[in-house]
């Protein structure tokens, strides 16, 4: 059994509300032997960070605002004038995804809504269409479109970051994406990540958070193209044990995780 593997159960036993957390980085490393290490040394030395010390170093060391709550656009979810692009993947109702299959990836401009229905004209002309349940908040085929843009983000930055709740089917699914594109034996992690940060907010019921487009989360089945997944990451829900600019790791960290592996070794040895 591989020292981080090892860390990662002590820390399940340890918390049991991280259990079902860890559970992905127990069963399935995936990170080079280098970071394994690093994140082994962060788990057995690191306590999760103070939420405030996380919110000083991105406004501070990335120079990143934060901005006010964001507020929520008042009526329906979508308006007349919004973009929108259809992703027949995501309609969850059977009787009417025919229509979304029938323009599955097209963009186009909402023109009116009727009750649930939103009426679209798409880009590729034709009359217009009606897009039946479309302004239900979820598990409709019918989706925000926003064009490709080049976005400057501040970093890169390396952390460690064990999320609050329950992951839904989507993130479990782009985790499993992200870990099955491993190539030539290369280890990845759930729990590891790099990346830029964008921007960063308070939160409508307190708290703070910000968001980063990690290199671990790419669209699924997107290639790269489709560019990365933007992620909300919030410290005071989540358990942050790490982050840092990249390739600016504390030193003495290997020294230290020398350390505490010599005295595991010579515990164990005493036990014997």
């Amino acid at each position: 059994m591989s020292d981080l593997r090892s860390a990662a159960i002590k820390l399940a036993h340890g918390d049991p509300s991280l259990r079902p957390l860890l559970l992905p980085l127990i069963k399935k490393m995936a990170i080079s032997k280098d970071t394994e290490d690093f994140v082994e040394w962060a788990l057995n030395t690191q306590q999760p960070m103070n939420p405030r010390a996380v919110q000083r170093f991105v406004e501070g060391k990335l120079r990143i605002e934060t901005k006010p709550p964001m507020q929520k656009r008042p009526g329906p979810r979508f308006q007349e004038g919004d973009r929108v692009e259809v992703n027949v993947s995501k309609h969850k109702d059977a009787d009417t995804i025919e229509v979304y299959k029938q323009f599955d990836a097209q963009v186009g401009t909402v023109t009116g809504v009727s009750g649930m229905d939103a009426v679209v004209k798409m880009d590729r002309g034709g009359a217009e269409v009606t897009f039946p349940l479309a302004q239900k908040s979820r598990g409709v085929g019918l989706m925000k479109y926003t064009p490709n843009f080049v976005a400057k983000g501040k970093g890169p930055i390396e952390m460690i970051y064990i999320a609050g709740g329950s992951a839904t089917k989507d993130q479990q699914m782009v985790v499993k994406y992200y870990t099955d594109r491993s190539k030539g034996g290369e280890k990845r992690s759930a729990n590891y990540y790099t990346g830029y940060v964008f921007t960063a907010n308070m939160a409508k019921g307190g708290g703070w958070y910000f968001r980063a487009a990690p290199q671990q989360r790419m669209q699924v089945g997107g290639g790269a193209d489709k560019g990365f997944l933007w992620r909300s990451f919030n410290p005071g829900k989540g358990k942050v044990f790490y982050i840092g600019l990249q390739g600016k790791r504390p030193s003495g960290w290997k020294d230290q995780l020398d350390q505490i592996r010599a005295q595991a070794e010579a515990v164990t040895a005493s036990e014997k």
